[in-house]
């Protein structure tokens, strides 16, 4: 009996998913931003897009007397919900075939498997809102700053975080985000912690976790003023040792960081 030909890594699964969103964006006749979702939708044979108050999460998928339906919740801005209704086309791509029943034959997934997906669907979602083949060339053609990290989320219609996200997973700048929040850990006070980092796909840069930034940093001042700085800063956080030109700027609760490091080289993007 022969097995059927599923991936049997991430890495293959991560392979044929960007694929699939790759093929969709052709099909539907992107060429250049900002992606017009409801072409994508229209290619994998979902019926509508619909914007609901209090949904309850930022979008789902279901089906509706046969017809394949997208909600959003009203209360997410639109780069968000740009990217949810991206992240929902994909979850069609688990089933091959997204006329099939939706969801059931996934019926009581483990969390592994659940996570995976997630996953998976992220990174088509932003292969379907940022496009390689126009998001890479953008990038690549223009400075890299904070101001242009803004530039790129207009042009696309992306949040900052998944545009910072996607720079990162396209490997076109070399620097590294941090992004931090006001936070408490058991046993210390509230201080400027690091919540996440982006670094090109490929490239050695440890950055811990709750790593806090220094009382007289530009990051402090930016964190605690709203006034945007750029300097020349000493860090120290994990592999991120020495003298870095930072650039700070808030949005909402939570501050960016683009630490610009010349000299990070990254491993050929595929299979890090």
């Amino acid at each position: 009996m022969l097995r059927s030909q599923r991936p049997n890594t991430v890495a293959d699964a991560l392979e044929g998913f960007v694929l699939k969103a790759k093929t969709i964006v052709e099909l539907a006749g992107i060429k250049a931003p900002p992606v017009d979702v409801a072409a994508l939708a229209r290619v994998q044979g979902i019926g509508r897009i619909v914007v609901r108050d209090r949904l309850g999460a930022s979008g789902q998928i279901r089906r509706e007397n046969g017809e394949l339906i997208i909600e959003l919740d009203s209360k997410e801005p639109l780069a968000r919900r740009n990217f949810s209704c991206c992240h929902e086309i994909a979850h069609t791509f688990a089933l091959g075939d997204p006329g099939q029943k939706f969801r059931e034959p996934l019926s009581a997934p483990t969390c592994a498997r659940y996570a995976r997906e997630e996953y998976l669907c992220d990174r088509a979602a932003a292969e379907l809102l940022m496009p390689e083949k126009l998001f890479g060339p953008t990038a690549a053609g223009i400075e890299p700053s904070m101001a242009s990290v803004v530039r790129l989320a207009r042009l696309f219609q992306s949040s900052i975080k998944a545009t910072i996200v996607r720079i990162g997973q396209l490997s076109v700048w070399p620097t590294v985000f941090l992004v931090w929040k006001f936070s408490t850990r058991t046993g210390s006070t509230k201080k400027l912690r690091v919540a996440w980092s982006v670094r090109p796909e490929g490239a050695r840069c440890f950055v811990p976790r709750n790593a806090t930034a220094d009382a007289n940093s530009g990051m402090y001042t930016t964190f605690i003023t709203s006034r945007a700085t750029a300097e020349t800063e000493r860090l120290d956080l994990g592999s991120l040792r020495g003298s870095f030109f930072v650039e700070n700027r808030r949005f909402g609760d939570q501050l960016v960081s683009i630490v610009h490091h010349p000299k990070l080289m990254s491993a050929p993007r595929g299979r890090a």
